[in-house]
């Protein structure tokens, strides 16, 4: 069971709900402040974030995390919901942005609406299965504590 971080994805958060509740422990902020306290508090797998998430400072919030050793290592989703304030324009650059900035996933609420409840689980729960923290666990395999003092690597066995 994952512990989710949904900041401020107000539509969306049903939708969100009904794809990910019962198998993932979901916490909610809707505000920086907010949202700063539970990742302060709570060991957090994964940020769920709408792009007008504290007054439209989605991307002010990711760069925050982005300078934290501890932050910027939880997997970020960015989230457009259908009544975005945002004009297209203002969503197309934030959503380049979050990716630029290391979101794993970014998605529009065209894309959401046309996916099924266990496509959004299976995209979700795939970025917390590629997040930096899992992906390090994974690459301590037990080939590479037997052999941490050989320097030729697998190919010379």
């Amino acid at each position: 069971m994952a512990r989710i971080l949904l900041a401020d994805v107000r539509t969306g958060i049903e939708r969100l709900s009904q794809a990910l509740s019962g198998e993932h422990d979901l916490h909610r902020a809707t505000t920086g402040e907010e949202a700063r306290h539970i990742l302060r508090r709570e060991p957090i797998d994964l940020i769920v974030c709408e792009l007008d998430f504290d007054e439209s400072k989605m991307i002010d919030f990711l760069m925050d995390l982005q300078r934290d050793e501890v932050f910027k290592r939880i997997p970020f989703i960015c989230w457009q919901n259908e009544q975005s304030s945002l004009s297209d324009s203002c969503i197309n650059a934030s959503m380049q942005a979050a990716a630029v900035l290391g979101a794993c996933l970014c998605l529009d609420w065209s894309q959401v609406q046309a996916m099924t409840n266990d496509q959004l689980k299976a995209a979700i729960e795939k970025c917390l299965m590629d997040s930096p923290a899992r992906i390090l666990a994974k690459a301590r395999s037990p080939w590479q504590s037997s052999h941490a003092n050989d320097s030729q690597g697998p190919a010379a066995h």
